[in-house]
């Protein structure tokens, strides 16, 4: 039986109440430590194709990857420093942190990034930026 991709709903909390965000990691078989994507998506892309894409990138790319589905930067922000947070309760590693995203997540990832940079953290080891 080949190893299966798994994957977790998780709730976080913030200033304006509850993030819900889904976890995929990749089959057993990656190299270690994985990188970390926390994957932003917006309405304008259909959820069930956001899953299906935060599914392949955690396969091909070897990643554990947070999906966030939101319009809101500070939701967005939270949802990343979580994650560089949390990251070694999640099987990845706190040094290798990505934000990513499609579509109006693209823009938004964008902006988040560029909080990071000018707060000093999370240090992110790059961008994953889709625009369709």
């Amino acid at each position: 039986m080949p190893s299966m991709q798994r994957d977790a709903g998780l709730s976080l909390r913030e200033r304006n109440g509850i993030v819900r965000v889904r976890v995929n990691w990749p089959a057993p078989g990656c190299p270690e430590p994985l990188p970390i994507l926390v994957f932003l998506s917006g309405e304008d892309t259909a959820a069930e194709a956001v899953d299906a894409l935060c599914r392949e990138l955690s396969a091909d790319g070897c990643a554990v990857v947070l999906s966030v589905r939101t319009a809101a930067l500070d939701t967005a922000t939270t949802a990343l420093e979580w994650a560089a947070d949390h990251a070694t309760q999640l099987e990845a590693d706190p040094g290798r942190v990505l934000v990513g995203g499609i579509g109006t997540g693209a823009g938004l990832a964008a902006e988040v990034a560029a909080g990071a940079r000018e707060a000093g953290w999370p240090e992110l080891a790059g961008e994953v930026l889709i625009d369709r």
